[in-house]
């Protein structure tokens, strides 16, 4: 597995100079993602999280999911306090059941936010009043049965099934659902626009995805609800 930096300057100068990606809506900016490779040493990390995470840290056995669960949160909390000013220490990040929620937030609207890793990366998300799912997927995975069962006219294998997959999960998390449901008119349609587009900006039936290959086999996937199908604009910046 890769690790990087050891010391905490570095790994927050890792942190800092992580993929990134912005949806700007007629000029300003309502979305927010960061994804990194996992950092080396997560135990000397946790000093950094607030207590809920630290505690449930303690109950990873495997490095690497503590790893991952450690870099998405550094990349998190690195994002909140640059984007909206606020410093680390005056939240935390309540994910004990469900998808992640913020506690503490002082401020109005408290930003949504989604985390996500795979493949030795780990991504955060975060939204202005809206629904949000971000999703890190390898290139070439195959489930199968999947296509077929939902419904979905691509290939259960190859790379629009990679962007149809990475789109369900964010789609997901997005909407705190079930992956595996079936009849989703809407998202079947959204699925097809994005495959189509090769994963460029994609808005269809109030939702908007977008899609950037990280490497040559990791891509990461953006996804959130809007009222609004003109307008947008992507910003990335490569790790």
């Amino acid at each position: 597995m890769r690790f990087l930096p050891r010391s905490l300057s570095d790994i927050m100068a890792h942190i800092r100079r992580a993929f990134r990606m912005k949806l700007t809506h007629h000029g300003e900016d309502v979305a927010w993602c960061r994804a990194a490779p996992l950092t080396a040493n997560p135990v000397a990390r946790l000093a950094r999280l607030g207590s809920k995470d630290r505690k449930r840290a303690e109950s990873f056995r495997r490095e690497q999911r503590l790893a991952e669960f450690v870099t998405a949160r550094l990349l998190l909390m690195d994002l909140l306090e640059e984007t909206f000013d606020v410093r680390p220490d005056t939240w935390s990040i309540d994910s004990v059941e469900g998808p992640p929620t913020l506690s503490g937030w002082s401020g109005s609207p408290v930003p949504v936010v989604s985390l996500s890793h795979a493949a030795g990366w780990s991504a955060a998300a975060a939204c202005r009043a809206s629904h949000v799912g971000v999703d890190l997927e390898a290139t070439g995975r195959q489930v199968r049965g999947v296509p077929a069962y939902l419904d979905w006219p691509i290939s259960p294998r190859g790379e629009d099934f990679t962007l149809a997959w990475t789109l369900w999960e964010a789609t997901a998390k997005a909407v705190h659902g079930g992956v595996f449901r079936r009849g989703n008119d809407g998202f079947s349609q959204l699925a097809r626009d994005f495959v189509e587009a090769d994963g460029a900006l994609t808005v269809t039936d109030g939702w908007l995805a977008v899609s950037h290959p990280l490497t040559a086999s990791l891509r990461i996937t953006l996804v959130l609800s809007t009222e609004s199908s003109d307008g947008w604009e992507v910003v990335t910046r490569a790790a």
